[in-house]
């Protein structure tokens, strides 16, 4: 409509506030993890060898019994030496599987209406329902006002 002002998010932002309303510039290189330019693709003889496994970051580590400190977090998936009734946990138990390939259901931003990062566990949500595609969800990270924080723990 003429004469009414919108503010939008660029669809092509990868970094975002809390609840995903504001875009941020944040220098992509300065949210690698320590030795994250070592990492490697796992290197198949057949692409059949391939072993896929599909992970929620907020359900596998939601319950208490995975043992994690943060429960729901991109960083409590990566959490070592955790365990439940002798069996690890976290990735140490996709790793235990043999899962060569994992595949993360949406962790892109999740849209504010469905997921209030703020208080994320008012509201559930799988987040089929995006609001911006190239940045991570808000609700996964120990820091949703941080957009640097957000990428830097989904890249661990």
């Amino acid at each position: 409509m003429y004469g009414r002002k919108n503010i939008v998010v660029d669809p092509y932002a990868y970094a975002v506030g809390v609840n995903g309303l504001r875009g941020a510039i944040v220098d992509l290189q300065s949210t690698n993890p320590l030795g994250f330019e070592m990492d490697r693709y796992v290197k198949l003889n057949s692409n059949v060898d391939a072993v896929i496994y599909e992970v929620s970051i907020r359900d596998f580590t939601i319950d208490s019994t995975s043992n994690v400190n943060l429960n729901g977090k991109f960083l409590g998936l990566t959490e070592e030496n955790t365990s439940y009734e002798g069996v690890e946990t976290a990735l140490s138990h996709i790793k235990d599987f043999g899962i060569t390939h994992l595949q993360i259901m949406p962790m892109y931003d999740f849209s504010y209406k469905s997921v209030d990062e703020k208080y994320p566990l008012d509201k559930y949500n799988w987040g089929y329902d995006p609001q911006n595609y190239n940045c991570p969800e808000g609700s996964y990270s120990i820091n949703p006002f941080s957009p640097k924080s957000r990428i830097t723990e989904l890249k661990n």
